[in-house]
Parts: structure tokens; C-alpha cells; sequence
């Protein structure tokens, strides 16, 4: 894969994605009767939590797509329509790259802008929070020397807690 393909328009990198195909992750469809015992106590959960109501819909989506297809194969190979996003339609930063004609955020004139602000919903599992700041390191490095010099650095000292980087 290369960068231009595997980088999400909001900067982050696919290939570094559990839901991505080729990453090396447990397919939870794979563990589909499991799954279906624990629903009913994540159902419940998600009354108490929204933490557990995103991830209950996340895997009622990840059961519906057949054995056969990738859970993911990146988001542009998926028109920005992520698992982890919403099962809403494409993702606003994608629908809004598509629309300015722009490969990634760092390239627009209004960067950085309310779409890429951090979030503390799903700040522990999921990698959101880095989009800002590997955009900026787009644009200072280029794409493939982000690519290959820091998105997976990013992503791994963010979930270590040792965020900020030294960049």
C-alpha cells in the first residue's frame, strides 16, 4: 500500500487501524456466537454508558458485513464509510476533502477547523485524538515522510502516554 491511498483525508493512517483488513487483528465476526451471548449485557451497559452504546453499534455493523467482504479496507477504498465513524453515511471530512478536490486536511486553506477537534468519547481505543497534530506533520514533512517516519510513532506513544511527541 502507499500513503497517498492509506492516509484518511482527517490524517490518520489505515494501515495502523485494528478494523483495517490487512493489520493483522482478530476479525470479531470470527467469534460471531460469542458476540450474540454478550449482546444483551451490552445493550444493557449502553443504557449507563455511551462509551459501550458506540461500541455496541460498531459491532452490530461489523455483523452485518458478510464473512467474505474485509471488515475494512481503508478509508478511501470505503468512500469514507468507517466502522468506527457511524453507520450515517460517509464521514464529514471525507465528504469534505471530496468536495474541495484536496487530499487530506492539511491542504486546506480553513485548517485546522472544528471537524479535527479532540474528543473525549472513545479517546482511549481509538486514535482521533492524534488528526490535528499528524496533519500538521503533513504539512511540515510532506506525506510519505509522515508516512513513514511518524504516523505509526504517533499513534503508539498516544496510547503509551507519552504524548506529545518530540517531532
Amino acid at each position: 500500500m502507499n500513503a497517498k491511498e492509506m492516509t484518511a483525508p482527517c490524517g490518520l493512517n489505515c494501515e495502523h487501524c485494528e478494523i483495517y483488513n490487512d493489520y493483522g487483528g482478530k476479525d470479531p465476526r470470527q467469534v460471531k456466537p460469542l458476540i450474540m451471548l454478550l449482546k444483551p449485557f451490552l445493550a444493557v451497559m449502553a443504557l449507563f454508558s455511551k462509551k459501550r452504546k458506540i461500541t455496541l453499534g460498531m459491532l452490530n455493523r461489523m455483523m452485518k458485513i458478510p464473512k467474505d467482504r474485509p471488515l475494512c479496507k481503508g478509508c478511501r477504498n470505503e468512500e469514507g464509510n468507517c466502522l468506527l465513524h457511524s453507520s450515517e453515511g460517509p464521514c464529514e471530512i471525507y465528504q469534505c476533502t471530496e468536495e474541495k478536490g484536496i487530499h487530506n486536511c492539511s491542504e486546506c486553506d480553513e485548517f485546522p477547523c472544528e471537524s479535527l477537534y479532540p474528543s473525549k468519547v472513545l479517546a482511549d481505543i481509538a486514535p482521533h485524538n492524534t488528526k490535528i497534530i499528524n496533519l500538521h506533520l503533513i504539512q511540515k514533512h510532506g506525506l510519505d515522510n509522515w508516512y513513514e517516519g511518524y504516523s505509526k510513532k504517533i499513534q503508539d506513544e498516544y496510547f503509551n502516554d507519552q504524548f506529545p511527541v518530540d517531532l
